[in-house]
């Protein structure tokens, strides 16, 4: 690091008052840049207004970083401007100190960066300080050529004013293009130079989808260079990667080699043994010291240190194909902007990565030393780099990385979902996995894991895709090296998939492909409308899916039973049947291309909904059995379930009580709540968390302990007072006659409401349970007067109505609006049926209760009612829905008996 003054090209800008006083952090953002043949000089002048404590923390210490290999750093001044006066601090003896930090050591990256940096002396709010340096740079690697990426800042609430120049003399030439906010650049000729100014801050990109292919998404920029063509480029940097003598024969290297040649037979299996070596034997570490940004360090060192990035890599494993008689070239390839590179000035700093391509019976193959998991069954991959370029003595062109479609899955999943206890109970799963590839190391360290929950967990993530949530039994995690795949295995249990529509079950099984396939792109503005879709891959994926039903007639399938279509770039195929009580399923994804034209998207998404809406579905009959069936010694069907959730609890870590919520809710489904409430006493103890009391508050009203459910309701309000609880309370305290105590709650409810009506909603429901049915109506038509056509005033009093037998023509009224305004949701439309019912218009009434069900909706409430208006038709089937509710919320007949229902 060097002291001294800035270069003699640079012109300085003045710090005016104007540009002092204002609000942006960074009040002078100056960079100046001169490109001569072999170097580049990069002047920055920098300022920061220290206006607050945060700005004082975050600019009171000055650094600035350069690579000592390439270039010196020189300090050409430091300031602080006080009252518009410049204090020198280098003058008054303030000093950088260089260290050296390697940030990205855990990634396994040395940079060999070094950094300059100085505490501010006597740095006060209200000050601004001023640095000034420059940073040379001649890459070894490149001899004569210069390269250059500026990026523009464009955040104008960050930088008051600055600017970025860039000269070169008149000689030298210079291709320099600008991209993102900037499309054109026009050098203008100034004293035998060639000047191009950028304001900064810069314009603002345009918002680009996240989804369009990354040579829409360019940040703003200016790209420069000495290199005429791709050409050239690849002819400067080939040199240094000719591989002629680089393994000594008797070397280990040349040992490998010849193991590989015995051991192997074709130019393909040689060449994915080889890969595998290097990929295996040899550790990643980026050196980028000592010219090593661009410079390979020797097979032999590579070999003997036992790591290497990816030059080190490309080129030992190069030198070992050449050996092998493979054809191949090392590569330059960009790995987050490829398919913008065919855009870029030609550079090496278009690229950030380096593989190789082999040629092998006139195909290329792409090799990626730095990857994991490459086999002969996964070596025709193409990575999505899009463009590469080989590095040739005579120079070659960019190569387009033409997509190629695997030939072999990269992820087998095996499904067998054991549904024969019935449909809206728990399932019991087993699933068989198997990975392979690059994904197949990321299982590796998750099995190195000393944690078994982390592995567990894991695990149950990857599965929550296909089965929700679950709770693993046993599990697995094993590895061929051989064939480069993981495989993982698992048991468990998990919440039933089924649904009910119009009173009938239905399940989707899980794996299916359209599940997969999202072309909901967002190309709304004018401007997006020509944008590609950029699509994920290379992919090929299998699902095999066994669901074994109950023991029942009448189960159907729907949808496509054979699929062949290739949707949006990507090939779907499967196959579908039911026979017996097993439903099998065998479907596939695979992508073919790697983006999707604009053209193409509305057919996409067409094509889509289409494939979704012939997805295979499994009926179950109307009389299948459900969670609320298995009383008395049916409950023996389930002894499987309850085994499985009986050994998860036992493995449960004592603090845990997932298990147990999720134990008594199953326990709740099929009416067993005292072994509901056995699970939530447990849970309690273990961790007192409000809606564990919450939920044991239903279950001891479900046994009749209507004073415990109340002290537990309380006991929960008590911990966060939100008034959750208040309308569960109201008719417990009606049964049990402490009326008194319902006036406490809605006055203490008017202090918990931000909205008044909310309160008189509640203080009239309680006026009712109190008898005083004419107060309560009162307070509810003064409501509906300030809020006309709200669907919850509306259905209050329509409840109101029917609750207490006082239905005339004005609560019809509200019933019918109050349904229609609530785009006829099941609570009003059981509403609406009470008032038809106390009006004696029983078909319309089980109209609207047939409807209130007919969604999915199976609250004990409603099928009670139904059950009560089909008897009233004399329909003697209304007792089998009487009984099913009563048994599922045995404290029905008390509330609805008080009603006289």
């Amino acid at each position: 690091m060097l002291y001294g003054p800035a270069p003699s090209w640079v012109e300085i800008e003045d710090i005016t008052d104007e540009k002092a006083e204002t609000g942006n952090p960074i009040v002078l953002y100056d960079r100046q840049i001169r490109l001569e043949e072999g170097r580049v000089t990069h002047f920055t002048d920098i300022a920061f207004a220290l206006s607050t404590p945060q700005a004082l923390t975050a600019f009171g210490n000055l650094q600035a970083n350069w690579l000592p290999d390439k270039g010196d750093l020189t300090v050409n001044s430091v300031e602080l401007i006080r009252d518009g006066k410049a204090i020198d601090l280098l003058a008054g003896g303030a000093k950088f100190d260089v260290i050296r930090r390697e940030a990205q050591l855990e990634s396994r990256v040395l940079s060999g960066l070094l950094t300059a940096t100085m505490s501010v002396p006597g740095a006060q709010i209200g000050d601004i300080v001023r640095l000034s340096h420059s940073i040379t740079l001649s890459d070894q690697a490149m001899g004569k050529e210069i390269q250059l990426r500026e990026h523009i800042p464009f955040q104008e609430n960050v930088i008051r004013e600055g600017e970025i120049a860039i000269s070169w003399p008149k000689g030298l030439a210079v291709n320099i293009e600008g991209f993102g906010s900037r499309r054109t650049v026009e050098p203008v000729l100034k004293d035998g130079f060639y000047y191009i100014w950028e304001d900064v801050p810069g314009d603002e990109m345009e918002p680009i989808p996240s989804d369009a292919p990354a040579r829409f998404r360019i940040m703003p920029q200016l790209q420069a260079s000495t290199f005429a063509d791709w050409r050239e480029v690849s002819k400067v940097m080939a040199p240094h990667f000719a591989t002629e003598g680089l393994i000594a024969p008797g070397s280990e290297i040349a040992d490998a080699v010849a193991r590989i040649a015995a051991e192997h037979n074709g130019a393909k299996a040689r060449a994915a043994a080889a890969l595998q070596l290097v990929q295996d034997e040899i550790s990643y570490l980026a050196n980028g010291m000592d010219g090593g940004n661009y410079l390979p360090q020797s097979p032999e060192e590579t070999w003997q240190s036992r790591y290497g990035d990816c030059k080190a890599k490309s080129l030992l494993l190069l030198a070992m194909l050449r050996e092998l008689d493979v054809d191949g070239d090392i590569v330059l390839v960009q790995s987050t902007e490829g398919d913008a590179v065919s855009e870029f000035v030609p550079m090496p700093a278009a690229f950030d990565h380096m593989i190789v391509r082999a040629e092998i019976d006139g195909e290329s193959y792409w090799l990626d030393g730095t990857n994991t998991g490459s086999r002969l069954a996964n070596i025709e991959a193409v990575p999505r780099f899009h463009y590469a370029l080989p590095l040739v003595a005579g120079g070659a062109d960019l190569m387009a990385m033409t997509e190629r479609p695997l030939q072999n899955p990269i992820n087998q999943t095996r499904l067998m979902l054991d549904y024969s206890a019935g449909v809206d109970v728990p399932m019991l799963f087993s699933a068989d996995v198997t990975i392979l590839g690059p994904y197949a190391a990321f299982w590796r360290q998750i099995e190195s894991q000393p944690d078994e929950d982390t592995k567990k967990e894991t695990l149950s993530g990857m599965l929550a895709g296909y089965v929700g949530e679950n709770h693993l039994t046993d599990f697995s995690i094993s590895f061929d090296d051989a064939a480069g795949t993981a495989r993982v295995t698992a048991t468990g249990l998990a919440k039933s998939a089924w649904s009910e529509q119009r009173e009938r079950m239905q399940f989707t099984p899980p794996g299916q492909v359209a599940g997969d396939l999202d072309f909901d792109s967002d190309r709304t503005k004018a401007e997006w409308r020509d944008l590609p879709l950029a699509l994920n891959g290379p992919l090929y994926q299998t699902a095999d899916v066994v669901v074994k039903l109950p023991k029942a007639t009448g189960f159907a399938l729907s949808g496509e039973q054979q699929i062949d279509e290739t949707v949006g770039g990507y090939e779907s195929k499967g196959t579908s049947s039911l026979d017996g009580q097993f439903f099998t399923m065998r479907q596939s994804l695979r992508s073919m291309k790697t983006e999707l034209d604009a053209a193409e998207l509305t057919a996409a998404k067409r094509e889509v909904r289409s494939l979704r809406r012939a997805m295979p579905e499994i009926k179950a009959p109307a009389d299948v059995r459900r969670s609320w069936d298995y009383r008395g010694s049916d409950r023996k069907q389930l002894a499987a379930i309850d085994d499985a959730f009986a050994k998860l609890v036992k493995a449960a870590d004592s603090d845990d009580v997932s298990i147990l919520w999720n134990r008594a809710e199953y326990r709740r489904s099929i009416l067993d709540f005292a072994g509901a409430k056995e699970d939530l006493d447990t849970a309690i103890e273990r961790s007192p968390e409000q809606y564990l009391y919450f939920a044991r508050a239903q279950d001891k009203t479900n046994l009749g302990d209507l004073k415990g459910a109340i002290v537990d309701y309380r006991t929960a309000e008590e911990m966060e007072r939100t008034g959750a609880s208040y309308f569960a309370q109201l008719p417990l305290l009606a049964e049990l006659g402490r009326t008194d105590e319902m006036a406490d709650l809605v006055d203490d409810y008017y202090d918990l409401v931000e909205e008044t009506h909310q309160a008189e909603l509640f203080e009239a429901l309680a006026l009712d349970y109190e008898g005083k049915h004419d107060e309560a109506y009162a307070i509810l038509t003064s409501i509906a007067a300030d809020r006309p056509g709200d669907s919850n005033v509306l259905n209050a009093i329509c409840w109101h109505g029917g609750t207490w037998d006082r239905v005339n023509a004005e609560v019809m009224s509200a019933c019918d609006e109050a349904v229609t305004k609530s785009g006829y949701s099941p609570q009003n439309l059981d509403s609406r049926a009470l008032a038809f019912y106390r009006s004696g218009e029983i078909d319309k009434a089980l109209a609207d209760y047939d409807a209130a069900l007919g969604n999915g909706t199976r609250v004990a409430e409603i099928e009670y009612m139904r059950g009560v208006v089909r008897l009233a038709n004399g329909d003697a089937s209304g007792q089998q829905d009487v009984d099913r509710a009563l048994a599922k919320s045995p404290n029905i007949a008390v509330i609805y008996g008080a009603w006289g229902l």
